[in-house]
């Protein structure tokens, strides 16, 4: 299962690159992805957006991106049975940090156990912290 989260550009605009992904199909897949600036001074905001496409990994338990082969954020989890997930772990590469892509992981890995009435079991620190934060919203 895929699903895409736009962040504002600003937070991710220093020099961009392109990958292309050929799928089993030999359909073209563009993603762009971004290079961090190494001065913020080449950091300027822009009114477009960047999109990142979070995968849920039902086999390895986890919910990722992918940026390159060598690189992946991702939020770790072990099913307990019992409809009970202990989240574990979060991972970002060093160059996204800052960006918001673990937030957005996070809210979408609550989403998910919340939306399939799973109990989540949090030992992680940072998901703790993002889960208490949500939890202190107020919608009108």
């Amino acid at each position: 299962m895929l699903h895409k989260f736009r962040f504002p550009s600003f937070i991710m605009n220093g020099n961009f690159y392109t990958i292309i992904k050929n799928n089993n199909n030999n359909h073209f897949q563009s993603i762009r992805l971004m290079s961090i600036a190494k001065n913020v001074d080449q950091v300027s905001p822009s009114s477009s957006d960047t999109a990142f496409k979070i995968e849920h990994d039902v086999k390895q338990q986890k919910f990722r991106i992918n940026f390159d082969p060598d690189n992946e954020a991702f939020i770790k989890y072990e099913r307990l049975g019992n409809n009970e997930v202990l989240l574990h772990h979060t991972e970002v590469p060093e160059q996204f940090r800052s960006t918001g892509i673990a937030k957005n992981l996070a809210m979408e890995a609550f989403k998910h156990f919340d939306d399939t009435q799973q109990k989540m079991i949090i030992t992680c620190t940072y998901l703790q912290k993002v889960d208490k934060k949500r939890k202190n919203v107020v919608v009108n």
